[in-house]
């Protein structure tokens, strides 16, 4: 259940979200946002760390109590995109690991040297994508009918990351045939732990 629990609020958020952008209920709000905040603290042992939570969660409350619960569900969808791609594109500094690199050595180890090209590229393709949807949100927040930016925020990008990543599982079998893949489910697991060897 533990590990399951992340999933399950990634997926009450945009609904939540979408939710409380329709309605417009505070309570909406505040449920919206305190799914998206405690998905960080789930791992933390230490009480300070929950604490920390609890401060959080009463704030938003007060705040969607006091009309701003709107507003502060902008910053998760805008924030959300912009660290994703920031950490693909910083990882294509020179002197560093391309962050697909890095996640695929950790699962498979050394890579040949067509992977190594192909998942550095793929890298690059998901900073532009993240940003393009970055950016896109920033577009609908400042100047956008809300019911775009509901559709554009909590299910078109979604669908839009979910199409890359069987697309790409289907094309890099195509593409390097010779090499031994993960299946579906496995590749999942590897993406979603994301953890490159230090």
């Amino acid at each position: 259940m533990q590990r399951a629990l992340p999933v399950l609020l990634c997926i009450a958020y945009p609904l939540l979200s979408h939710a409380a952008v329709t309605w417009g209920l505070p309570l909406l709000q505040w449920l919206a946002l305190v799914a998206v905040l405690v998905v960080p603290f789930l791992a933390a042992r230490k009480p300070a760390a929950w604490m920390l939570f609890f401060l959080l969660a009463g704030m938003l409350a007060w705040l969607a109590r006091a009309g701003g619960g709107q507003y502060a569900l902008y910053l998760p969808a805008l924030l959300i995109p912009a660290a994703i791609s920031a950490t693909f594109g910083l990882s294509l500094r020179s002197g560093q690991t391309p962050l697909i690199t890095a996640i695929a050595e950790a699962a498979r180890g050394p890579l040949p040297a067509e992977l190594t090209v192909y998942t550095r590229k793929l890298t690059g393709f998901w900073t532009l994508l993240t940003a393009a949807i970055a950016l896109t949100t920033l577009y609908l927040t400042l100047a956008g009918p809300l019911w775009a930016w509901s559709l554009h925020t909590n299910f078109l990008s979604y669908a839009l990351i979910g199409t890359v990543l069987i697309g790409e599982f289907v094309l890099r079998r195509l593409w390097f045939p010779s090499h031994d893949h993960p299946g579906f489910i496995e590749y999942l697991r590897i993406v979603a732990r994301g953890r490159p060897r230090a």
